[in-house]
C-alpha cells in the first residue's frame, strides 16, 4: 500500500511537471505567433508603403514620357509647318489659324499638323507655296463648316476633303456630298478653256473639284461661324482650350528634358561600361541570387514548420507519458 501511494505521488508530481512544461510551451508558441503576426503586418505595411512608392514613380515616369511625346510632336509639327509654307507663308497661315483653331475645336498644333499636309498634298500637284498656302486655307474654312455641320471632327473631314482633291471622293459621301470625275473634268476645262481632258494638270482638277465641294456643301457653308454658341461646338472648343494647355505645358518642360537627354548621351559610355561588367559577371550574380533566395526559402519553411514541428513532438511525449503510466 506504501508504494502504491509513493507511486502515485510520483505519477502525480511528474504530470504536474509535464503539465507545466505544456503550459510553458503552449505560452511559448503564442509568443511567437504574436512576433509572427506583429512582424506580417509591419512587412504588410512596409509592401504597402513600397509599391506606393513605387506606383507614384512609374506613374511619373509614364507621364513624363507621355508629355516628352507631346512635346516632341509640337515641335515636329511646328519644323514640318515652318518648311511647307517658308517664312511668308507661314506667318500669314499662323496669323489665321491664332484665331481659328479652336473656333473649329482644334489645336494650334492640330491646326498647323492639318493645313501643312493639306498644303504639301497641293504642292504635289503643282502649286507653289503661297498658292498652296491659300489653297489649304480655303480648304480647312470648308472641313470646318461641313464638320460643324455634320457634327464630325474637324481633322476628320479635312482629310476627307484632302483626299477628294487627289480623286478619291468616296469618303464625301458621308458628308451628304458626291463629287463625280466627269463632273470635275467638265468643271475644269470651263475654267481654263482647254478642250481636251489630258491637258489638264492636278492642280486644275483640284482646283475644280473645291469649287464642286462647296458649291454641293450649300447650306453647310458658314455654319461654323452661325452655331458658334451651340452645345457641340463650345464643347470642340472647351477640349481644344485643354489640349492646348496640355502642349503649352509640354513645350515649356521640353529644355528640362533636352538637358537630361545629353546628360544621358554624355554618360553613355558609362551605361557601355556597367552593361559590359554586368554580362561579364552574370554567373556570378545569378550564384549569388541563387544562395541568397535558397536561404530565404528555407529561413521561411523553418519558421512556418517550427511551431507545427514544436507541438507534434509534444504530443508524442504526451502519448509516451500516458502509454507507460498505464502499463
Amino acid at each position: 500500500m506504501a508504494n502504491l501511494s509513493k507511486l502515485h505521488v510520483e505519477v502525480t508530481a511528474s504530470t504536474s511537471a509535464f503539465a507545466r512544461s505544456m503550459d510553458k510551451n503552449a505560452k511559448r508558441i503564442k509568443a511567437f505567433r504574436e512576433r509572427v503576426d506583429r512582424a506580417k503586418v509591419a512587412l504588410a505595411g512596409m509592401a504597402t508603403s513600397a509599391a506606393g512608392v513605387v506606383l507614384a514613380l512609374t506613374g511619373l515616369a509614364i507621364l513624363s514620357k507621355k508629355m516628352f511625346d507631346i512635346g516632341a510632336a509640337v515641335m515636329e509639327i511646328g519644323s514640318k509647318f515652318d518648311i511647307v509654307f517658308g517664312a511668308k507663308s507661314s506667318k500669314e497661315v499662323g496669323d489665321f489659324l491664332d484665331t481659328f483653331a479652336h473656333k473649329a475645336g482644334l489645336t494650334i498644333t492640330e491646326a498647323k499638323g492639318l493645313i501643312a499636309t493639306t498644303a504639301a498634298i497641293a504642292q504635289g500637284m503643282g502649286f507653289g507655296q503661297d498658292a498652296s498656302a491659300k489653297f489649304a486655307t480655303e480648304i480647312t474654312k470648308v472641313a470646318a463648316d461641313l464638320a460643324s455641320f455634320n457634327n464630325l471632327p474637324t481633322a476628320e473631314v479635312s482629310m476627307a476633303v484632302s483626299s477628294a482633291l487627289t480623286g478619291e471622293a468616296e469618303s464625301m459621301k458621308r458628308l451628304g456630298i458626291q463629287i463625280k470625275q466627269e463632273e470635275v473634268t467638265a468643271l475644269a476645262m470651263l475654267n481654263t478653256h482647254k478642250e481636251v481632258a489630258k491637258a489638264l494638270t492636278s492642280q486644275e482638277r483640284a482646283t475644280a473639284t473645291l469649287e464642286l465641294i462647296t458649291k454641293k456643301a450649300g447650306v453647310a457653308m458658314g455654319n461654323l461661324d452661325e452655331t458658334m454658341e451651340s452645345p457641340a461646338n463650345r464643347a470642340k472648343m472647351m477640349a481644344a482650350n485643354i489640349r492646348e494647355l496640355r502642349d503649352s505645358i509640354a513645350i515649356a518642360l521640353m529644355p528640362v528634358f533636352t538637358e537630361l537627354l545629353n546628360k544621358m548621351s554624355d554618360a553613355s559610355g558609362g551605361f557601355d561600361e556597367l552593361n559590359r561588367k554586368i554580362k561579364g559577371s552574370s554567373l556570378k550574380i545569378l550564384a549569388v541570387f541563387e544562395l541568397v533566395s535558397a536561404g530565404v526559402m528555407a529561413l521561411g519553411d523553418t519558421l512556418l514548420k517550427f511551431p507545427v514541428k514544436f507541438l507534434k513532438n509534444s504530443f508524442e511525449i504526451m502519448i509516451g507519458f500516458i502509454v507507460t503510466f498505464k502499463n
